[in-house]
């Protein structure tokens, strides 16, 4: 069965020691209409994008930062397919080398008649806040790398007040630990509900009786 990958986005950090990429470590299918902006890092076989391909990758891009010990790429790692209309930045990644893709300068990667000499279906829009999505892709010219109409991009740019707009991991992390720790919470409480139901004669509000009471001392509570 043919594994395709398309209209996606990742962003983060990758490591591994073999086959690894800021989007697939080994692919076997078909890799198009994407691009990884994230740092990968690696032992053998690491690629901006794709660490090992054995099919075919085609108009897509990687801008993160790449490093590795033996067959390291841009875009492609080590390629024994086709990689057609795919481009790497070859400042960002901090490497000009890549096993298949068109390394170009970041001013280049920002310019849309890159992509559309390529043949990519792209369109310059005003702003990412305002896609125009009868094109896969989006560009603001001069100023954006190129992102998918369907997936707003963080621009990783200061908002208004001087601070990064895009969500720092650990609040992230934070809020999902807390909504996973409710949900136990929960759950535990609703199973001691079903296993201790409570007598419909007993008044949970009534006052212990003597009998109810084990003698002791202050100090054996405390």
């Amino acid at each position: 069965m043919e594994r395709r990958h398309g209209g996606e986005l990742v962003m983060g950090t990758v490591s591994g020691d073999l086959f690894v990429g800021g989007l697939v470590g080994y692919s076997e299918g078909t890799v198009e209409n994407l691009y990884a902006t994230g740092t990968v890092s690696g032992g053998r076989y690491v690629g901006g994008l794709v660490g090992m391909n054995t099919n075919t990758v085609e108009n897509s891009y990687a801008t993160g930062n790449v490093s590795g010990e033996f067959e390291v790429g841009g875009l492609v790692g080590e390629n024994y397919g086709t990689v057609s209309n795919s481009f790497w930045d070859i400042h960002t990644s901090g490497t000009d080398i890549s096993d298949g893709g068109t390394g170009k300068t970041t001013a280049e990667m920002m310019d849309i008649t890159t992509f559309s000499n390529a043949g990519w279906d792209i369109v310059g829009v005003a702003n990412i806040e305002d896609p125009n999505i009868e094109h896969i892709w989006n560009i603001v010219d001069t100023e954006t790398y190129p992102f998918l109409s369907s997936i707003l991009p963080d621009d990783g740019l200061p908002d208004d007040n001087g601070d990064d707009d895009s969500p720092a991991p650990g609040f992230l992390i934070l809020m999902v630990s807390m909504v996973l720790a409710l949900a136990f919470y929960m759950k535990k409480n609703k199973d001691c509900a079903d296993t201790v139901p409570l007598d419909p004669e007993e008044d949970p509000m009534e006052e212990p009786s003597d009998d109810m009471i084990e003698e002791g001392t202050f100090d054996d509570y405390v």
